[in-house]
């Protein structure tokens, strides 16, 4: 059976990969700056998706920590670093991710360091709230409420650089193939579907629509979304069950920002995929390692 070494040397290994990302990254852009590289991008593609790397590292980073049973600088200075880089590209909505990651953070972690073992807010409610959000923000209700304030405040056109435009067509294609939809291998098909919405306009040569839920039932139908949703369910159900370690409040701070990130944007990294499979299991990890959060909450 794996110990909890073997976990955490895993998510060093994840974290360290992740760290060396980070830095070929910043030497591309540096060289980029500079004209020693002619790339139209820096290492990890365009500056709008660096959130689906940095996010989970630093995630990794602090459940590294929590596992470990202590509190690190470490931790801090990664997520100051990229929060840094993101803002120098002013990525909004990357940006936005992290100050929830760290909010969220801050408030839990301090909650059950300070309080009871069941003082984690429940998980639950950051699910509904995010599937009603997802509700509102499909329809086109919270656009139309909000626009101005996108527009004056975040200087990005109300249509969220041609977002709703291409929801509207994906939402078409399901409707038209509700069962099974497009079909998991119909990028090209995807690509020129996207495009023909305005074909001299860069935001529209997408293979995805730039919402996961979106994009899991425009591939997989409605089958595949309501798969998908008793899957990101089960998550948070089990962080749920596993309240008062800092360890499940790790995996609820980054569910609750992985699900804001997807609302705009298709998550085609794999750490997704990791932190669904440490959440799904964070009910077993608390509770073999129960004397660790005792410590943690000792310090």
């Amino acid at each position: 059976m794996a110990s909890r070494g073997d976990l955490v040397r895993f998510l060093v290994n994840i974290r360290n990969l992740l760290s060396i990302y980070f830095a070929l990254n910043l030497l591309t852009i540096i060289f980029i700056s500079s004209g020693l590289l002619l790339l139209p991008n820096s290492f990890l593609g365009m500056d709008n998706r660096w959130i689906y790397f940095f996010l989970p590292w630093v995630i990794i980073t602090f459940a590294v920590d929590a596992l470990r049973g202590q509190t690190s600088r470490k931790s801090w200075i990664i997520f100051l670093i990229a929060t840094v880089q993101l803002f120098a590209v002013w990525s909004v909505g990357a940006m936005m991710s992290m100050i929830i990651w760290i909010v969220l953070w801050i408030i839990e972690s301090t909650k059950i360091k300070y309080q009871s073992r069941k003082s984690l807010t429940n998980p639950l409610i950051f699910f509904i709230l995010i599937t009603i959000t997802e509700v509102l923000l499909i329809s086109g209700l919270l656009i139309d409420i909000t626009s101005s304030f996108i527009v004056n405040y975040f200087h990005k056109d109300p249509t969220l650089s041609g977002r709703t435009l291409i929801w509207d067509v994906a939402l078409q294609t399901i409707n038209a193939s509700p069962i099974f939809g497009e079909g998991v291998q119909s990028e090209q098909y995807d690509i020129y579907l996207f495009t023909q919405i305005d074909p001299e306009n860069p935001a529209f040569w997408v293979n995805h629509p730039h919402n996961y839920f979106l994009n899991v039932t425009f591939h997989g139908g409605w089958i595949a979304g309501a798969l998908f949703v008793i899957i990101i369910l089960m998550a948070f159900n089990s962080v749920k069950k596993a309240q008062g370690s800092l360890f499940s409040c790790c995996m609820l701070c980054g569910l609750v920002c992985f699900a804001a990130a997807s609302l705009v944007d298709t998550l085609d990294f794999s750490m997704f995929y990791l932190l669904i499979a440490l959440s799904c299991n964070s009910s077993y990890i608390t509770k073999k390692y129960e004397d660790n959060w005792r410590m943690l909450r000792s310090l």
